[in-house]
């Protein structure tokens, strides 16, 4: 296996417990098909089922505002909609990552935090939980000028721009499609974990990782 020079950090149920936020992101998903497409309470609670979308953390889930822009949503709107409807009283610092978990990662490889959140709601999420933003060598949230909802398009401008090879790059994240999969189909490595706790087994276990109850390799 190839040495690890570059690790990418999902944000929304990877530094925090997606436990704590899915059901208030899965009804602002729901008001925002009712409000903006039109959809009525019953059926846009159907189709978000139907597009892996859920009120409850499931890694085989899918993103809204992946959804939301293929459908034609303009970016700016969705994101001032769910920035202003955002609960993080909700979030709790105990079940988050610690700041000594990403400065373990950051003796590894520079680390990147990239998110298809807003910068407003990363800064107020870290802020929450108690992580300094400059910690990560990188922040990329969707709102960037030059940011893509699509992480695999992502993914790959950070690998040029860290000039590694693919197989060169560790994607850490809570959801297979979105962390794992685009990772994993441009030839590098991915973790998935159950939740922030899993950092705890990840550490102790490294480098030696094997899949368990707490996360899955993807090597």
């Amino acid at each position: 296996m190839k040495e690890t020079k570059l690790i990418i950090f999902d944000m929304d149920g990877t530094v925090y417990d997606m436990g704590d936020m899915a059901e208030n992101l899965y009804d602002i998903s729901v008001a925002y098909l009712m409000d903006r497409f039109h959809y009525s309470f019953e059926d846009a609670n159907i189709f978000l089922k139907e597009n892996q979308i859920f009120p409850y953390p499931l890694s085989g889930s899918n993103s809204s505002t992946q959804l939301f822009v293929q459908m034609g949503a303009d970016l700016h709107h969705w994101n001032e909609y769910r920035s202003a409807r955002y609960d993080f009283d909700r979030i709790r610092k105990e079940n988050a990552v610690r700041e000594e978990d990403l400065l373990f990662f950051k003796e590894i490889a520079p680390i990147v935090l990239l998110t298809n959140n807003t910068t407003r709601n990363t800064e107020r999420v870290l802020d929450h939980i108690g992580i300094d933003l400059t910690l990560f060598d990188k922040v990329q949230c969707n709102d960037d000028p030059r940011a893509t909802v699509s992480k695999a398009s992502a993914m790959k401008r950070l690998i040029e721009e860290y000039g590694i090879l693919p197989e060169e790059a560790l994607s850490i994240g809570d959801r297979y499609q979105i962390d794992a999969r685009p990772m994993l189909e441009l030839g590098g490595k991915a973790i998935i974990v159950r939740n922030p706790s899993a950092f705890r087994k990840i550490i102790s276990d490294y480098p030696e990782l094997k899949n368990c109850e707490d996360y899955t390799c993807y090597f």
